[in-house]
């Protein structure tokens, strides 16, 4: 079979999969999971091309040092949050009592003498913010969700509204096994521990028809769900 075949029948998959979705026959929920950095946000980013402008949502930020660790985490505006920044950008000026930036949207800091300064409230006034205003976006980018930020409850609701309200969501969803790891820097909340409330995250975004597929960067797996991702996001902005 010639590439310019191969490439044809590509095109029609996905052209027939857009479909699909806009005739509601595959519900508009859809999340990565995988591990840790190996390029979920940025295909994501790559196959939405121009329309990320036109993105609502969130994005988790990792702040990264000259050497390449990660230093922190701030949530933004999707549309003009890529997935990493760096971390110098965000350092506190002399004489701050924090050692980051205020009012910058960053909720995890780790500092140089080995101390971890997270700040949940973030969530619930930049996060429930950033969810209630993309009520009226064409897709809602979460990127990524499963994690600490279950813990608050006004960010859990506004989330809930937007995953229940009919809009195309699309995003990231934190492995079972990140959110254990979690468990020791975050108390329960009500008796739930983050990796019960990651579970029921999982069981809400099925409930709602929505689907969570495997992605890492290389696999074969990783291979067989761009035709997919391209699909919902082509059904989204035909």
């Amino acid at each position: 079979m010639l590439i310019s075949d191969i490439r044809r029948e590509a095109e029609n998959l996905v052209f027939s999969m857009a479909q699909r979705y806009t005739l509601g026959m595959m519900k508009k929920i859809l999340f990565l999971e995988g591990p840790v950095q190996t390029g979920k946000s940025t295909l994501i980013r790559t196959l939405l091309g121009d329309h990320l402008s036109g993105c609502g949502g969130f994005s988790s930020q990792r702040l990264i040092d000259a050497g390449g660790s990660t230093r922190g985490f701030r949530l933004g505006p999707a549309a003009v949050t890529p997935p990493a920044a760096p971390a110098e950008d965000y350092i506190a000026a002399p004489g701050s009592p924090l050692p980051f930036a205020a009012d910058c949207g960053i909720f995890k800091w780790f500092c140089e003498d080995g101390r971890v300064i997270t700040d949940q409230s973030v969530f619930d006034t930049v996060g429930v913010s950033l969810l209630r205003s993309s009520l009226d976006s064409p897709l809602i980018l979460l990127d990524e969700i499963g994690g600490s930020e279950l813990l608050c409850g006004p960010f859990c609701q506004a989330l809930d509204e937007v995953l229940s309200s009919g809009l195309p969501c699309l995003g990231v969803m934190k492995l079972a096994d990140g959110a254990r790891r979690l468990e020791r820097q975050y108390p329960s909340d009500k008796g739930w521990t983050l990796l019960e409330k990651n579970k029921e995250i999982r069981r809400r975004v099925l409930s709602l028809g929505g689907r969570i597929l495997y992605y890492e960067r290389g696999s074969e797996s990783g291979c067989d769900i761009k035709p997919d991702l391209s699909a919902f996001i082509q059904s989204v902005f035909i």
